[in-house]
């Protein structure tokens, strides 16, 4: 069953300061607080609800070209939410991003402007259209670009932005995985 969804989608709102692409440390312990401020970043910046949006998105793509497999999927993800997909990304996140460096993007997350600057790069994610780092920041006058820029020029965000290629992979496979046992569990129940 090749029927799989692309998380990386969630990730692409740093392509307006992508410069290389290296690896972090991961970190490996998944220590409760850890994860939570991950959520805590996650829930600022809306990625639970972009990556529900993404999956319905891509669902309904489907739905023509594959209606009976369509039908399933829904019917087995029917209490998957986006706190589900926070959860997800959020431990993903905690194996690749040290506590301190997500306390402070989590931070700088809190800020109405970093809040608008998210949705506005979802936006143009869930539109289809090629997200310019250019028109993302015509949206944004003086004040709001140096808020931002901040937190792009943070260590921490740098290390973040480091670490996606490895966090997407990662959420890659797991979204794999986590797919076909949620169906596998659902045709147990029938």
């Amino acid at each position: 069953m090749c029927f799989r969804f692309n998380f990386s989608v969630i990730f692409l709102l740093v392509l307006f300061v992508a410069s290389g692409c290296a690896t972090a440390p991961t970190v490996q312990v998944l220590d409760p607080t850890h994860v939570a401020t991950a959520k805590r970043f996650l829930q600022n910046i809306g990625a639970g609800e972009l990556a529900m949006t993404s999956f319905k998105r891509e669902l309904e793509k489907k739905s023509e070209e594959q209606p009976g497999m369509t039908g399933l999927l829904q019917r087995a993800f029917v209490d998957i939410d986006k706190n589900y997909f926070e959860d997800l990304i959020a431990e993903t996140y905690s194996r690749h991003v040290t506590h301190k460096d997500l306390i402070e993007i989590a931070q700088f997350s809190e800020s109405p402007t970093i809040k608008r600057f998210f949705n506005v790069v979802f936006e143009g994610v869930l539109s289809g259209e090629p997200v310019s780092g250019e028109n993302i920041m015509s949206q944004f006058n003086a004040d709001e670009l140096t808020e931002i820029m901040k937190l792009s020029m943070s260590e921490s965000f740098i290390r973040m932005k480091e670490s996606l290629p490895e966090i997407n992979r990662e959420m890659s496979q797991l979204s794999r995985k986590l797919g076909g046992d949620i169906v596998r569990e659902y045709i147990k129940t029938q």
